[in-house]
Formats: C-alpha cells, structure tokens, sequence
C-alpha cells in the first residue's frame, strides 16, 4: 500500500472480529499454528483491497457511462445506422 493506515486496537479488534480474523491457521499437516498475519496486516490488507475495489468498481461505472454516451452520440449522428426497415 502506498498509505500506511493507523487505527487504534479498538478498531482493529473489531473490524478483525467482524472479518472473520483468527488467531491460529492451519498447516499443510492440518496442525494449528499461529496466524502469520497479525491482525494489523489482515486489517490493512482487507482495507487496501476494499478500496482497490472501490476505485475499480467507479473505474468501470465511469466507463460504461461513457460507452453509452458514445453510442447515443454514434446514433444520433447516424440515424441510419440502427435502421431496420424492410
């Protein structure tokens, strides 16, 4: 991340509970091991994906938007080019 995100425990507590975070991961045997990602690296990764997918999601809203606005002008200019008369 470009950011660096800071949070006190409180927030980072909680947003972690409500994200399913835990403490212990299993490995490849299936034993219990402690999670390598700490809870400040889960919620900093979980915040950095949101907003990436935030940007991307307006990224392809703006697009479409756009194509649209580019079709009705093509239309508008070509009356013709949707005419489907026999």
């Amino acid at each position: 991340m470009i950011f660096k995100l800071e949070a006190d425990k409180r927030i980072i507590d909680g947003f972690c509970a409500k994200n399913f975070y835990t403490d212990t991961a299993k490995d490849d045997l299936g034993n219990d091991i402690p999670n390598p990602e700490s809870k400040d690296e889960f919620f900093q990764r979980l915040i950095g994906e949101y907003i990436k997918s935030s940007v991307v999601e307006q990224e392809i809203y703006q697009a479409s938007i756009q194509a649209d606005n580019d079709f009705k002008d093509y239309l508008n200019l070509n009356p013709k080019a949707i005419d489907i008369s026999l």
